[in-house]
């Protein structure tokens, strides 16, 4: 009797070196061209992230504004004006400045008066609509002035 002849194994399972190398050429063409988009997306990030420091601080100082005028009813726009002058220093978290400003004419009370607050990235003032150079954000509210 005759010893049973096993089949020899198939010689095509598995991937080639060639076939390897050809899968790592395509992944890395395609990883290049996705990199601009990931340095798109953390250059949006950290703008995004200077825009809501700006905004908390624009928060901030308009409700420290009404603070001041409620805490001293009858200095109101003195406490105003004196805070305006004063204002609190805001960095975002790559370490920029962030400059507040505060606007609140007072002509005595009583009276509603208007409280502008503008946040920039730089010494640099910003217009009206806040949408143009340097300004980042702003806020508008009216604050009672009972004196």
């Amino acid at each position: 009797m005759r010893p049973t002849e096993e089949p020899i194994p198939d010689m095509e399972d598995g991937f080639s070196l060639v076939e390897v190398i050809v899968a790592m050429v395509l992944l890395g063409i395609l990883a290049v061209g996705a990199l601009p988009m990931f340095a798109t997306g953390l250059r949006i990030t950290a703008a995004d992230a200077s825009t809501t420091t700006a905004t908390a601080a624009v928060s901030s100082v308009l409700e420290q504004a009404r603070a001041k005028a409620a805490a001293s009813p009858t200095a109101a726009c003195q406490a105003l004006q004196s805070y305006a002058a004063n204002l609190p220093t805001f960095t975002d978290a790559a370490g920029r400045p962030i400059s507040v400003t505060m606007t609140a004419p007072c002509t005595g009370g009583p009276a509603a008066v208007t409280v502008t607050v503008r946040a920039t990235r730089t010494t640099a003032t910003c217009d009206s609509n806040a949408t143009t150079g340097p300004c980042v954000t702003a806020a508008t509210t009216m604050i009672y002035v009972p004196t």
